[in-house]
């Protein structure tokens, strides 16, 4: 049976979908807008989980209709919600990022692939490499419409530099 890591928001309540869609062992790590912290403790955290259940997959998940990056989009922010303090400057600079290299036809889902590649990028920096290795690393977002889970955009269209020759 495999085993699977989820990271998610606990507003888009995806816990049982997930269940129904990814048959195997599923463990959930929930923070508010997905705002996973790669502090010490949490990698340990992770890293025990990895090798205890056999987890071959992590996936970052959010939905696109998520309450907290919705209302970060229109320019809420939350200045008393430990880790979310400056959450409105990251949504605001991913949705810039997604504006400069695409046609904001779906600013939504380019914004959530540029946030959730950054929590990959950083979750894999943090990681022993031997996990990096061993673990695929991916992030999914939850069109709650169709009732179907998509791949973000690859890192690979969500360029973090610009180089000028």
């Amino acid at each position: 049976m495999d085993a699977a890591l989820f990271l998610l928001c606990p507003t888009d309540c995806l816990e049982s979908i997930i269940n129904k869609e990814y048959k195997g062992k599923n463990f959930f790590y929930v923070s508010l807008g997905n705002t996973f912290r790669c502090d010490a403790k949490t990698i340990e955290t992770i890293e025990g989980l990895v090798l205890k259940h056999h987890i071959k997959d992590i996936y970052f998940v959010l939905s696109k209709q998520n309450k907290i990056i919705s209302k970060a989009m229109v320019g809420q922010n939350y200045p008393h919600i430990l880790g979310l303090q400056n959450f409105q400057s990251v949504i605001d600079y991913h949705k810039e990022q997604a504006k400069l290299f695409w046609n904001p036809n779906d600013i939504i889902f380019l914004t959530l692939s540029y946030f959730l590649n950054q929590k990959i990028d950083q979750l894999q920096q943090k990681l022993k490499s031997e996990f990096n290795q061993s673990v695929n690393i991916k992030g999914k977002i939850y069109l709650k419409a169709k009732n179907i889970f998509v791949d973000i955009y690859p890192n690979l269209v969500c360029l973090t530099d610009e180089s000028l020759n």
